[in-house]
């Protein structure tokens, strides 16, 4: 693990580091694959034991576009008045603990062999929920410095763990982050829209006719809703969002 993160670290912080990264993480996966549970770290080789998964908080009931918490399946109101830039969702759980706090011993304290057991919780949410698999899997990139910090992408991580599963192929040249924007965190909805406006860019036009974007947790939907408008007016018309959490 030391030495996988070493690596990850050591990459030139250049225009080709992304590229650079995905070589580093379909190899770095057979090595930090989960041999306990994430939760009660009884011995186990899918990340959640049979026991554990029943404590998750799965989302249930959700409006099929945004991935809202609604009583019953449908359209929430607010994508029947303003609907979200992508034209379906996966998601698997609320972003409520234990789930929240692995996400963020993820991103925040290294905690790499969460990210193949949430890769296979997405990846079992898409097969049961989805009739039509894109044809890649576009992860939110990070801006250089953020990559530069933490040392890797979450949405990679969690992107090549479930595109692996699926069959579906990462592709890290289509958009990149052009702006490095503030946290979200402390923002509202107005606020988080301006601050991705034209933070995206993309690099190649209708490489394919559907693709999923990936991310770790979907808030108000502003950083894939900005993404999406940038694929759209660059060709690309099928367009889902995956992420492990809605909050």
């Amino acid at each position: 693990m030391k030495q996988l993160l070493s690596h990850l670290q050591n990459f030139r912080v250049d225009n080709s580091l992304v590229r650079q990264s995905s070589i580093a993480l379909k190899t770095a996966f057979n090595s930090i694959l989960p041999l306990r549970c994430c939760l009660c770290m009884q011995p186990d080789q899918h990340g959640f034991c049979h026991q554990c998964k029943q404590l998750l908080p799965w989302l249930g009931c959700a409006c099929m576009k945004c991935g809202t918490t609604l009583p019953t399946e449908g359209i929430c109101g607010r994508c029947q008045t303003k609907p979200v830039g992508f034209d379906s969702s996966a998601i698997p759980f609320r972003y409520i603990d234990p789930i929240s706090h692995e996400i963020h011993s993820l991103k925040y304290r290294r905690k790499l062999a969460v990210a193949p057991a949430l890769g296979k919780m997405l990846a079992t949410q898409v097969v049961k929920n989805m009739s039509q698999l894109p044809d890649a899997l576009l992860p939110v990139p990070l801006h250089i410095n953020r990559i530069k910090q933490r040392g890797f992408n979450q949405a990679g991580l969690i992107a090549e763990s479930t595109g692996k599963l699926l069959g579906i192929p990462v592709d890290y040249e289509v958009i990149s982050r052009s702006k490095d924007t503030v946290s979200q965190t402390s923002l509202d909805q107005e606020e988080r829209g301006k601050n991705m406006h034209k933070a995206f860019a993309v690099h190649v036009n209708g490489r394919y006719d559907a693709v999923a974007v990936i991310d770790d947790v979907i808030t108000s939907g502003a950083t894939i809703d900005a993404i999406c408008t940038e694929l759209r007016l660059n060709g690309y018309d099928n367009i889902s969002a995956w992420a492990i959490a809605k909050t």
